[in-house]
């Protein structure tokens, strides 16, 4: 069973639950509430009279439950911390205020939270990269071993020294050729590796300086494919939904990570 929950202030405690094979239940501080979803939407009433909105939303790129309470979004408690405090005082706060009580000091809409969303979103597709990059390295390097050992079969027929003809311009001796094509197949794995672990480092990065990490992982990423376009053209379109993806939800983390900065300092 899936469960989303909402902590907006003391004395409101707003659950939303999917049992297996059973129709979404909301329910508020402990009791059901009643009421029906309407086009992915359900309405209620909060008790001091406030109107709060569940609704189910979908982009391009993920699902999303938001509630509104007077119309302002509000986060759900994975993205809250527990123990809310003031920045400046320390002073306990809740959720739905936008200054501290104590202190004065603004704290901002609700919705300052919901940064942490697109970050861990951008984390996780750089992880995703760095699995990506060591498959499609290995991946590579099995799938030319039989052409690069038919390659080195005939040049077994030439003398080391000797000079062969020119390929795309460039002359090469056998030697010189013979190594050439060893490192075309190792080399894919080799930068393919590098890739990995830098997305990886990154990745690990990210939890600290996500701005900065989801900038360089964003600025690698792009620069590989172009990289890759220029070499071949052919690879512009492939898996492009994908290349379209995982660049949209790095830009997202980058929004993500720029609106954070003012609350992580």
């Amino acid at each position: 069973m899936s469960k989303i929950e909402w902590r907006v202030d003391h004395g409101t405690h707003i659950v939303l639950s999917k049992p297996i094979f059973m129709r979404r239940k909301v329910e508020l501080n402990g009791q059901p509430v009643q009421g029906e979803w309407r086009s992915k939407r359900f309405d209620f009433s909060l008790p001091d009279g406030r109107a709060a909105e569940i609704a189910l939303r979908a982009d391009a790129l993920a699902r999303h439950v938001e509630l509104r309470v007077g119309g302002r979004l509000m986060p759900d408690t994975r993205y809250v911390p527990a123990d809310l405090r003031c920045p400046a005082c320390n002073a306990e706060i809740q959720l739905i205020d936008e200054f501290c009580s104590k202190c004065g000091h603004a704290l901002g809409a609700p919705d300052r939270f919901l940064s942490s969303r697109s970050v861990q979103s951008a984390t996780s597709a750089i992880r995703l990269l760095a699995v990506l990059f060591a498959v499609f390295g290995l991946f590579m390097f099995f799938a030319m071993r039989d052409q690069t050992q038919a390659a080195l079969q005939n040049l077994s027929r030439f003398a080391d020294d000797e000079v062969l003809e020119p390929i795309n311009g460039v002359s090469y001796t056998t030697a010189e050729l013979r190594k050439r094509v060893v490192w075309e197949q190792r080399g894919v794995l080799i930068v393919n590796l590098i890739l990995c672990a830098i997305m990886l480092v990154l990745g690990w990065w990210s939890r600290s300086k996500p701005l900065p990490a989801i900038l360089i992982a964003t600025a690698i990423y792009v620069a590989v494919q172009v990289i890759s376009a220029i070499m071949d053209p052919t690879t512009i379109m492939q898996g492009f939904i994908m290349k379209a993806v995982i660049i949209a939800i790095l830009v997202r983390g980058i929004k993500g990570a720029l609106s954070a900065r003012p609350e992580n300092g």
